[in-house]
């Protein structure tokens, strides 16, 4: 899956237990422009698959956005960011060997 970023870049990513889930988070650039854009609500889109059950973006606090993907099992992931004009998150989940929680 692909993300566009637009005026973001990514400053760091994981995974979590209980629920499984990786995250992205992210950190607005115009702010480094001295522009501060008031927080968004959450966003949540449902996905029908194997391995991820949704996706949700939330802006935290002003400037600092979180991108999580919602695990419907243990899963390995690998991602690359492309540079812009838009920048992107491309993301490729896979399921673990054996249901292993491995961290990157």
């Amino acid at each position: 899956m692909a993300f566009d970023l637009e005026a973001a870049h990514l400053v760091r990513t994981g995974k979590l237990r209980s629920p499984d889930r990786i995250y992205f988070d992210l950190q607005d650039r115009s702010l480094e422009r001295g522009t501060l854009r008031r927080p968004k609500t959450q966003k949540a889109v449902s996905i029908a698959g194997d391995l991820l059950a949704g996706v949700r973006i939330s802006q935290r606090e002003p400037g600092a956005t979180r991108i999580v993907l919602d695990l419907k099992r243990s899963c390995d992931f690998t991602y690359q960011t492309s540079p812009g004009p838009p920048s992107r998150l491309m993301v490729e989940i896979r399921p673990c060997p054996t249901g292993a929680f491995t961290s990157e």
